[in-house]
């Protein structure tokens, strides 16, 4: 299931590019375009070297107890309804 919703993320997005490319380069022209899509590279690079935890050579015991909870359990509800409802006493 996840393989075909990434394929769907990956297709969609390829079109969206695909569309948005000729109308970017028409309203600011390439050079303008090179640099926003090299900002957002920049951005991403930034992100992964001072966000993303190192996890080379580390167990999955130690990168689980390094990114927190151990067994998360999925929720399905929503804390805010949750909270209505205990708040209308239901």
């Amino acid at each position: 299931m996840s393989l075909a919703v990434g394929s769907i993320v990956n297709f969609g997005s390829n079109i969206l590019v695909a569309v948005a490319l000729p109308v970017m380069f028409s309203a600011f022209g390439q050079a303008a375009v090179f640099w926003m899509f090299g900002g957002i590279a920049l951005a991403s690079l930034l992100f992964v070297v001072f966000v993303v935890p190192e996890t080379k050579g580390n167990t999955l015991e130690e990168i689980e107890a390094q990114l927190g909870e151990k067994n998360p359990e999925p929720s399905l509800r929503d804390p805010l309804v949750d909270s209505l409802i205990d708040g209308i006493g239901a």
